[in-house]
């Protein structure tokens, strides 16, 4: 299934429209914030609460986000999350970045959301702290998310010959063989999604034709990535998953630098007589 990424790419002039329209359908802060009561949700965050206005200073929301689903109840975050319904064209003044901070304990994260920007500096002071990290969610970056997980956007298919043309012209270059066609089939690859729920949960599953031809006795295996040497993952049978998977998803840009998951596709073939499953990601440009 095509992401709706995939399906809607804006060019700057019409981010600037949209982000436009998207600030002004919120009446009052308020509204911006229940909203992103649903745009958390959608990003697999969990307990999200809503603050009182009188308590928590420099804090919009709280909220939670687990791990891995065998160890959720031991492995999860705590975020602190300021909202500030921003004209598209102004900036998010640097001291609301530095109060945010200023009320996190150790070991929480923070997220800043607005319709706004924000200046090199407030970036800059955002950075600093490996023990508080802030992530910083601009306006534009806040509307490709929201585009992504489809809040408050629809779609119509648009007809792209070019885009037909390259579908088309990969089949005809897997079709440019002189191997048997037996041969050819066997040596095929799989195409598999690479999904948010994947990266989110740091694993990647395995496609059913490949994982029937790992060893039944394998608790881990070989994987080479996009031409790469072979690294060893651990094989989680029961699931069909590879798990040990973070670093390489934050190489490809499926995990971008603020945080976000970018799904993405792989192709995935096994090599029998060298005993390695070999995964091409499609890198994401970040």
């Amino acid at each position: 299934m095509l992401s709706p990424s995939s399906i809607v790419q804006l060019e700057d002039e019409e981010l600037d429209e949209v982000l436009l329209q998207f600030h002004g359908s919120f009446d009052d802060p308020y509204s911006f914030e229940r909203f992103l009561v649903a745009y958390l949700e959608a990003f697999g965050f969990d307990e999200i609460e809503l603050t009182q206005r009188t308590r928590d200073g420099g804090v919009d929301l709280k909220a939670i986000r687990k791990g891995i689903d065998v160890v959720a109840d031991r492995d999860w975050t705590r975020y602190y999350i300021q909202a500030k319904r921003l004209d598209p064209s102004s900036n998010v003044p640097i001291n609301d970045v530095r109060a945010l901070r200023g009320v996190m304990p150790d070991g929480f994260k923070g997220i800043f959301i607005t319709t706004g920007k924000f200046s090199s500096s407030a970036e800059r002071f955002a950075s600093e702290s490996e023990s508080r990290p802030l992530i910083l969610l601009d306006g534009k970056a806040l509307v490709r998310s929201c585009i992504e997980k489809r809040l408050g956007f629809r779609f119509k298919p648009v007809f792209s010959r070019e885009s037909l043309g390259r579908i088309l012209g990969e089949f005809r270059e897997q079709d440019r063989t002189d191997e048997p066609l037996v041969e050819h089939l066997q040596l095929r690859d799989v195409k598999k999604a690479i999904t948010t729920n994947d990266i989110r949960a740091r694993i990647l599953s395995i496609p059913a034709s490949i994982f029937e031809q790992l060893p039944l006795d394998a608790t881990e295996f070989r994987v080479s990535f996009s031409g790469s040497q072979p690294t060893i993952l651990r094989l989680n049978r029961e699931r069909k998953f590879f798990a040990g998977i973070t670093a390489i998803y934050r190489q490809y840009g499926l995990i971008t630098r603020d945080g976000l998951f970018t799904p993405s596709e792989a192709s995935w073939s096994f090599d029998p007589e060298n005993q390695v499953v070999h995964v091409d990601i499609r890198k994401v440009h970040t």
